[in-house]
């Protein structure tokens, strides 16, 4: 009788009123408002663009796509910035990418760089020495020739790689980081289409959507590029899923034609971007769909690309907060004390990029 309770309750409290279960939508976030003030950080030698963010404990790594350096380095110092130097050329040296993204590790205290078109080089720095990053030697250089063909990669530690398949029913597979087969992870794309083959879904429907992991833990959030679908999922070592959920289940929307081209519908929404800290997923809504994008300053009041409303949820899903920052800003990033959020914001006087950080309350 006390198993058949216990059950009974478990069922209970996945459902909301009238036995249904709650709904995966930002109505979970209502009067949880929050609003965030911007405040201005100086940076002692300018930068053309902010094309991403990476925050490390006391310094920021930025990223220029316009420049013969792809990453600079800067010491944070409470809101100013100094600048310490630039690594990784463009080219295609043994140290050099055409494109490349970064990512903090810090359960290995390293950072990892995974070379863009094409995918197969990347190289592992050990963080023990914060000026390792400006000195090649001593980077592992490596090659993964499987990777050609990955929509998305990121890695899952540093001798490992999680990519989103280019093919296939499953939407991702596990990879080292040298020449070695990709593994598939039991996680399928979430709908099914009879008007288009695998490949084409992922490649005209899923692609340029990312993945993002969990600081310090082998948990991975993957969003959607179109459509609101945020989900949740955790490997063991072994690269087996342990358990996975949808935060927001909102699919893209569109219709496939007789000769078989996609197109988005109207009322398709742009996906949302996602931020991680070891505590929390902050998604960041730009409130876009195919039907407002061309009006967005109209509509929303800031330009295409820029947001203002950020949903805060933990990692187990439910949701914590719901912030509203008073000026727009993309490139969203959050230090991984949960302090700080930073974005990029425009002049209106200038047109120029600027860097702004918002100081956020405690949760817990």
């Amino acid at each position: 009788m006390k198993k058949a309770l216990f059950l009974l309750l478990l069922i209970l409290s996945a459902c909301g009123k009238n036995g249904r279960k709650q709904p995966k939508d930002i109505s979970r976030w209502e009067g949880m408002e929050h609003n965030l003030t911007a405040e201005s950080v100086e940076l002692d030698t300018a930068l053309l663009e902010f094309s991403n963010i990476i925050p490390l404990d006391d310094h920021i790594i930025f990223q220029q796509y316009r420049a013969q350096k792809q990453f600079y380095l800067y010491r944070q110092n409470g809101n100013s910035l100094s600048y310490m130097g630039s690594f990784l050329n463009i080219g295609r040296g043994p140290y050099e990418a055409m494109a490349a993204e970064a990512f903090h590790i810090p359960e290995n205290n390293a950072l990892v760089i995974v070379g863009e078109n094409f995918y197969g080089s990347s190289f592992v720095i050990p963080l023990d020495d914060i000026k390792n990053l400006l000195n090649p030697s001593t980077w592992r250089n490596h090659y993964n020739e499987a990777l050609m063909a990955q929509a998305r990669v990121a890695p899952v530690d540093t001798t490992s790689l999680i990519v989103q398949k280019g093919e296939g029913r499953h939407i991702f597979g596990i990879t080292g980081m040298d020449n070695s087969a990709i593994e598939d992870v039991d996680i399928t794309y979430p709908e099914e289409s009879k008007d288009l083959s695998d490949s084409e879904r992922s490649s005209n429907v899923y692609f340029g959507s990312r993945i993002h992991k969990r600081p310090n833990h082998k948990q991975f959030v993957y969003s959607t590029q179109d459509g609101f679908f945020v989900k949740v999922f955790t490997l063991n070592n072994d690269g087996i899923v342990t358990e996975q959920f949808d935060l927001f289940d909102e699919l893209p929307q569109y219709t496939v034609t007789g000769s078989g081209k996609v197109i988005k519908n109207e009322s398709n929404k742009f996906g949302l971007i996602i931020a991680t800290t070891d505590r929390y997923i902050y998604c960041v809504d730009r409130r876009v769909s195919n039907r407002t994008f061309r009006d967005c300053m109209q509509v929303n009041g800031y330009p295409l690309g820029y947001a203002k409303t950020i949903y805060v949820s933990d990692w187990k899903g439910k949701a914590r907060i719901k912030y509203t920052t008073d000026l727009p800003v993309m490139r969203v990033v959050v230090d991984n004390r949960d302090e700080y959020l930073y974005g990029v914001t425009r002049s209106e006087e200038t047109m120029e990029e600027r860097l702004v950080r918002f100081r956020l309350p405690k949760l817990d």
